[in-house]
């Protein structure tokens, strides 16, 4: 699936530079062509409740908590993610004008399973954790929400020696969803959005199809889609049959997969 069946990028052009121009730089980005992906989703969803894993220090909790504003629905926020270097502190300091940001310290797997049912439209935005940790934050996300618009998650680009991120979506997903990615067909028409990237802290060996010098076939980082709200990718095959599969991907075979 492309992005053009869900979304004109060019209803959210202006508004989304105009708000990148107000916004601070901090370490561990995704890049902008990936919050504009990003903000161009929330605004076409209109999620009720958005849940973040992997906070660091706000910024593209940011993005996503500015697109929620001007959808102007009441809805809310909670970015979960540990407290490395006091990252929380900054993220809650960039926040604070959003009165319906929650800031929250811990591990989103536990947070998640204890939550109660929702019935709440919602989508998500995983950038950690990573790889062989996330099925059990799928799962989670199955057994709680009765109504996901979306999941993104971060890193899953397709990169020369492959990306786990990549693999474990595709793995628990894949069979009943179709998965969109953030990818150069989306990044390169706005590239001059990452411009203001090239050479900053942990991207300074990056830039286009670049990565420590060494020429790569994705433009950078990656976001996958899932778009749980699409008819059901296989309706020849009983959903109740991929129970078993997602317990051997969450537990049984989780130590090779």
């Amino acid at each position: 699936m492309n992005y053009k069946d869900l979304f004109s990028p060019g209803d959210y052009l202006e508004e989304f530079n105009d708000f990148l121009e107000t916004m601070e730089y901090s370490d561990r980005n995704p890049l902008n062509t990936e919050m504009f992906f990003m903000w161009c989703m929330v605004r076409r969803y209109k999620p009720l409740l958005f849940i973040e894993s992997g906070t660091f220090r706000g910024y593209s909790a940011n993005f996503i908590c500015e697109a929620l504003a001007r959808n102007d629905n009441e809805a809310d926020f909670v970015t979960i993610g540990f407290n490395e270097d006091d990252c929380l502190s900054f993220a809650r300091q960039r926040l604070k004008k959003y009165p319906f940001a929650a800031v929250v310290e811990g591990d989103s797997r536990i947070y998640i399973a204890e939550l109660a049912r929702e019935d709440r439209p919602t989508a998500f935005f995983i950038d950690g954790p990573k790889g062989k940790r996330m099925p059990p934050l799928f799962a989670a996300i199955r057994k709680k929400f009765a109504d996901v618009l979306f999941i993104g998650v971060h890193d899953s680009e397709k990169r020369k020696y492959g990306s786990v991120n990549r693999k474990r979506v595709k793995q628990f997903y894949a069979p009943e969803f179709p998965i969109m990615f953030c990818d150069k067909t989306f990044q390169v028409p706005y590239q001059d959005m990452d411009e203001c990237l090239i050479g900053k802290s942990e991207l300074r060996s990056w830039r286009p199809f670049y990565f420590n010098g060494e020429k790569q076939e994705c433009y950078g980082t990656e976001t996958a889609y899932v778009l749980t709200r699409q008819p059901y990718k296989h309706p020849w095959i009983p959903r109740p049959l991929l129970r078993p599969y997602r317990w051997l991907i969450c537990s049984g075979l989780r130590r090779w997969l």
